[in-house]
């Protein structure tokens, strides 16, 4: 809690800062599963905002890459579109990770799906700390 408490005023995108704080809200409550899905919104939001920062030409030969069949990008909405771990994927072409930074990631979305689909999964506390642990050092520091 004290970890994205002091994050949030850091924190300059109006969409990462709002699913960081509705992830607190969720690990106030103890609703574990919930702050992990909020908090993977942050995360993959800042990914899809750096890959953006390269040409469209670029990216979106990295997205094809890894999904062929994959749709075009032009603006943030378009990876309603594109898996998330097509968009880890991207990023690591693009230079934006590097691979234990990708590898980190993925485990954080793995950890995500479980929790973000209706399956018997209940992540303890220490799980979730080291889920936001990850995220915060990989890419919100």
């Amino acid at each position: 809690i004290s970890t994205l408490s002091a994050l949030l005023p850091r924190i300059r995108d109006t969409d990462v800062r709002e699913y960081i704080a509705e992830g607190l809200k969720c690990l106030q409550a103890d609703a574990l599963r919930a702050t992990v899905v909020f908090i993977w919104l942050a995360a993959i939001r800042v990914v899809q905002t750096n890959i953006l920062k390269h040409a469209v030409k670029d990216v979106n030969c990295a997205i094809q890459k890894h999904d062929p069949k994959a749709h075009t990008l032009t603006t943030i909405d378009d990876f309603s579109y594109i898996k998330d771990k097509i968009a880890l994927l991207a990023a690591k072409e693009l230079g934006d990770l590097d691979k234990s930074q990708k590898d980190i990631l993925e485990e954080a979305l793995n950890l995500r799906n479980k929790c973000g689909h209706p399956v018997k999964y209940n992540p303890g506390v220490k799980k979730v700390s080291g889920f936001i642990e990850d995220i915060v050092s990989v890419l919100l520091v």
